[in-house]
């Protein structure tokens, strides 16, 4: 339990900044061009969101 709060506190940010960073990254992309390769993008957004929602699942759940 204490490893998810860990892990939770520590490498949020980060992923958070991963995930912002590549929704603008994938807008920009796609107003210049509708058709453009955005998959690394969309890769690494869905592995951040992954990761925040679950830690978030687990502190808030099992936090007590």
């Amino acid at each position: 339990m204490e490893t998810f709060m860990a892990l939770g506190f520590f490498l949020n940010p980060i992923f958070a900044v991963v995930f912002c960073v590549n929704l603008v990254i994938i807008i920009q992309k796609l107003f210049k061009d509708s058709k453009a390769n955005i998959d690394k993008n969309a890769i690494w957004l869905t592995i951040s969101f992954t990761y925040i929602v679950t830690i978030l699942t687990w502190m808030w759940g099992y936090g007590n």
